[in-house]
């Protein structure tokens, strides 16, 4: 302890001024480059948040166009929205495996995208029905399409 408070008192002012600066700077650039480090995690964290929150858009958007298709072949019975409403299933389940990929796995997650999934299963098989009573019976028509809607909504 002696040898290092007499090799201090021998430093002039100027070389103290020194040492104590670069401390200073050193202890600030470790400060710096934690917050950097620190702010690169929460960066990668927000990326994968927005990741989810688009895949889970891209999935909302293509149900809501498919049944806008549906509801565009209703009204008018044109067999470009029918055609439409048909290629775009293919679409939305490439969208559903996405978002489950990209979502996290605890159970509620899980939960929900598989109440989907089932969802858009019985909403096809209720539009299928709606589509096969169509020409048939106005009254099982009217029942399968307010069925429809309500699976949808």
């Amino acid at each position: 302890m002696r040898t290092i408070k007499t090799i201090w008192y021998k430093f002039s002012i100027k070389r103290k001024l020194m040492i104590f600066f670069s401390l200073i700077i050193v202890c600030i650039s470790f400060l710096n480059l934690y917050t950097l480090s620190n702010a690169f995690k929460y960066l990668k964290i927000y990326e994968q948040d927005l990741i989810k929150n688009t895949t889970i858009h891209n999935l909302q958007t293509s149900i809501i166009e498919n049944n806008a298709d549906f509801e565009n072949y209703i009204m008018y019975s044109g067999d470009s929205a029918l055609n439409s409403f048909n290629e775009k299933i293919p679409q939305i389940w490439s969208n559903w495996n996405s978002v489950k990929e990209t979502s996290n796995t605890n159970q509620n997650a899980s939960f929900q995208i598989y109440a989907i999934r089932y969802a858009f299963i019985a909403y096809l098989e209720s539009v299928d029905k709606t589509l096969a009573f169509m020409e048939i019976s106005e009254d099982i028509f009217i029942d399968h399409l307010l069925k429809s809607r309500r699976i949808n909504g």
